[in-house]
């Protein structure tokens, strides 16, 4: 927080980059966010914050209309969210999609 205070960070910013991350995962135009001051936390974790709510609900929604799966597609930069679908029971896709068997199989 003291290095917020005295401004060489900011309190809401990029997170920083993991040493390696960047040169493999970033490239173009994306590169750009490096240039910028980190933060503490960063935008995603703020508006993400109540996602694993959301999801839920999601989840609880589709069991109410008699759905037998859910299918979701993430980032596959959003590293939290992606670990988050995957603690929640979701499948990952090679694509990055993520599905959730919520029904047996059957006619619909």
């Amino acid at each position: 927080m003291r290095k917020a205070l005295i401004g060489k960070m900011s309190f809401v910013g990029p997170r920083p980059d993991v040493p390696g991350y960047a040169d493999t995962h970033v490239g173009g135009e994306d590169r750009d966010v490096l240039k910028l001051r980190t933060g503490i936390t960063g935008p995603a974790t703020l508006k993400y914050r109540l996602e694993d709510e959301m999801i839920s609900a999601l989840i609880e929604a589709a069991k109410g209309f008699r759905a037998h799966h859910i299918q979701l597609t993430s980032n596959p930069r959003r590293v939290a969210a992606n670990r988050l679908y995957q603690a929640m029971g979701f499948e990952r896709y090679e694509t990055n999609c993520y599905k959730l068997e919520i029904a047996g199989p059957g006619p619909r």
